[in-house]
């Protein structure tokens, strides 16, 4: 059961996204996402479930300094801190290509 719907996108973007149906394309062709869940061809909103969102909050306060159990990263559950590597990963790789597709908008 996921826990987001595709109501906040508007036609075009759920076709391309695959909101309803696969995409002609894959989305995030070459990415640690598509290392991880193989190649998608919908929109990765449907692949969050509860425990996704779990992993995606513990996150939040990772960054932040807090672990969900006293002691260190090795003290944490392993699912949850190799989730929050995969979506630092991914969020790294995104990051990088968006400076690099804002470096070619300016022409550099």
């Amino acid at each position: 059961m996921t826990e987001f719907d595709c109501d906040g996108c508007g036609e075009t973007r759920q076709k391309i996204w695959g909101c309803e149906v696969e995409a002609d394309e894959p989305l995030y062709p070459g990415s640690v996402l598509s290392e991880y869940c193989g190649e998608l061809r919908r929109c990765p909103r449907k692949l969050i479930t509860t425990e996704t969102r779990r992993i995606m909050e513990a996150r939040a306060h990772y960054e932040r300094g807090f672990l969900p159990r006293s002691g260190g990263s090795e003290d944490q559950d392993y699912k949850l801190m190799r989730g929050i590597m995969i979506i630092n990963q991914t969020v790294a790789e995104i990051e990088h290509q968006d400076r690099e597709d804002e470096r070619r908008k300016r022409g550099r």
